[in-house]
């Protein structure tokens, strides 16, 4: 992130993001009843880059489920299901009776958004001593081109944007969503001030244990 974040700056923002994430990923594995796993992932600057699920083909409509984030640091979260990735997700989470319903599958990737983004947001809100909020994941269907647009657009509105992109792993069923975050100045402003301090990167490599578990 070049002058944004010194080298080591930049390193205590990926640990924390990814104990954050790999909170996402045990909560998914609870909700799941199997072992979820995800990507690992390192903060990025915009514009971002053409890998929003290459392997979907560009006229195919993606499920996105958009959270905001408000209050002292505030962000925007993106988990992106393929329509194949979804209907697998139902037979993973749902009863029989209810795998093909699609009003059930679009509140179970409503569900999950939720708990996958509060994860997170209780990390860092934990982890910073700061008051954030996420309102309920609004789900919405568009290209990833047209994706891709949204998130740069909402991007723009700030002076210093910068982005995580991950992937969550299923070893059975094979179900990838993405899970984009987007942060503005002020989280750069609260890595500085945190990673001054000697106590916050001793908690940070205490939980290693914890981030090897669920980041790969």
């Amino acid at each position: 992130m070049g002058d944004l974040l010194t080298t080591d700056e930049l390193y205590f923002a990926n640990k924390l993001m990814s104990l954050a994430l790999a909170n996402s990923a045990a909560s998914f594995s609870q909700m799941a009843n199997t072992e979820i796993k995800l990507q690992a992932a390192e903060i990025q600057l915009k514009p971002i880059d053409n890998d929003i699920k290459p392997d979907t083909l560009p006229e195919e409509n993606l499920y996105i489920l958009v959270s905001q984030i408000i209050g002292d640091v505030p962000a925007h979260s993106y988990l992106i299901f393929k329509p194949s990735d979804a209907a697998k997700l139902a037979v993973l989470c749902l009863p029989p009776s209810a795998q093909n319903s699609v009003e059930m599958q679009q509140a179970l990737q409503i569900e999950m958004a939720n708990i996958l983004t509060a994860s997170v947001v209780t990390q860092l809100s934990n982890f910073f001593k700061v008051k954030i909020f996420g309102y309920v994941p609004e789900l919405k269907k568009m290209t990833k081109a047209v994706l891709r647009q949204s998130i740069e657009k909402e991007m723009d509105k700030e002076n210093v944007s910068f982005f995580l992109k991950t992937n969550f792993i299923t070893p059975n069923l094979q179900i990838q969503p993405d899970f984009i975050w987007t942060f503005n100045h002020i989280f750069i402003d609260k890595i500085r001030n945190m990673a001054k301090l000697e106590e916050n990167e001793l908690y940070l490599t205490q939980q290693k244990e914890l981030v090897a578990q669920y980041i790969v």
